[in-house]
């Protein structure tokens, strides 16, 4: 065979051509391999960006982010969060060694107590009759006010309570030293309150202000207006009140009901339904 006929077989049977790259072929070639890698950074500097953003708007907007989900917060979600802490608070009293007391008394830092004292309980009984009392108001009444009045209503109406009986106690106090009787001073300066039933009073008096003649139903059986109701339980302590049976029965006041303590929170409820007519601020329908 001849080098020409050679060469012409050769080329008409091998089809594989060698790539030959220019400059130009290589820089596509690179730009297309590479580009959806380029593509992912700038996606992931974007959304670095996006954050970074949000981060700074929410640094430095955090408080009113905060007020709008409070704004947004009802007064059922409120009262299951007011019980939750209830329960916890007592769970946590009876279960960690050490936990602080938090009930009130002028033997017990009686400026920090008067604060603490609305979240403790002395028994199951007592925390079990609060949460339920609490429960049922959901149900009779689903609206009313917002959930961050109910909150400032509870916590102010729980520290009303306190007060008054810190200044009830106060003036004993001062009557024992003059009378010189130190049963009596040991008596009322060891004298410890707890429970939330003034904060919730405080609740009841505001809510049966907006919808007196509302119905609600006793222990689920007897029907009655709301204003039936709430007359009976002041009525109630004011009778306990007037008798002062917690103080003849019993030297511990954490063990006798506080009626001094339930018509201060009602009293504050009253006054605090008057405010928020008079502003109309708390309404879940303003």
């Amino acid at each position: 065979m001849s080098l020409l006929s050679s060469a012409t077989f050769h080329n008409r049977f091998n089809t594989t051509k060698p790539t030959v790259l220019n400059a130009h072929s290589a820089s596509l070639h690179l730009q297309n391999n590479f580009r959806p890698k380029v593509q992912n950074l700038n996606l992931v500097a974007e959304s670095k960006r996006s954050y970074n953003h949000w981060y700074e708007q929410n640094r430095k907007h955090r408080w009113r982010y905060f007020r709008r989900d409070l704004d947004d917060l009802t007064f059922t979600q409120a009262c299951y969060g007011i019980i939750g802490t209830l329960v916890a608070v007592y769970v946590l009293r009876n279960v960690v060694p050490g936990f602080p007391k938090l009930s009130f008394s002028f033997a017990n830092h009686p400026w920090i107590s008067a604060v603490t004292a609305m979240f403790d309980h002395h028994d199951f009984h007592h925390l079990f009759a609060n949460s339920l009392f609490l429960w049922c108001l959901t149900s009779v009444f689903p609206g009313g006010i917002t959930g961050i009045a109910t909150l400032s209503i509870f916590f102010l109406g729980g520290l009303a309570g306190t007060g008054v009986i810190a200044l009830v106690n106060k003036a004993r106090l001062e009557t024992a030293i003059r009378e010189r009787n130190p049963i009596k001073y040991n008596n009322v300066y060891f004298k410890s309150y707890l429970g939330a039933s003034a904060a919730i009073y405080a609740i009841t008096v505001v809510q049966t202000l907006i919808n007196p003649f509302g119905s609600a139903s006793l222990y689920g059986i007897i029907p009655m207006k709301n204003w039936v109701f709430l007359a009976g339980m002041v009525a109630f302590d004011l009778y306990g009140l007037l008798s002062e049976t917690k103080y003849k029965h019993s030297s511990n006041g954490s063990s006798t009901t506080s009626h001094l303590g339930h018509l201060s929170g009602a009293a504050f409820g009253a006054v605090a339904y008057a405010v928020m007519r008079r502003f109309r601020i708390g309404f879940s329908y303003y």
